[in-house]
């Protein structure tokens, strides 16, 4: 079961509540009004993360150091 995030309009105190995604919101503890569902980013797991997973890592940063310049050898980057 999805875990989502809740903020109360009221008092502003957040919760997090598993329940069905057609379920109401469940009420503040504090001040017993009825929360609001925060806009958040779903959580990937299991099969499909592993694609986004492999993306991310296809990815070749420019922040990366060439292995010339980890082992501090004289070269030149760029076109010759």
């Amino acid at each position: 079961m999805p875990t989502y995030d809740f903020q109360c309009p009221i008092c502003g105190y957040q919760l997090e509540a598993m329940q069905p995604y057609d379920a109401p919101s469940p009420d503040c503890p504090n001040c017993h009004k009825r929360a609001v569902r925060l806009l958040g980013a779903p959580a990937v797991h299991g099969s499909m993360s592993r694609g986004r997973e492999l993306a991310v890592r296809s990815i070749k940063t420019k922040t990366a150091p060439c292995p010339a310049c980890a082992a501090g050898r004289a070269h030149v980057h760029g076109p010759k």
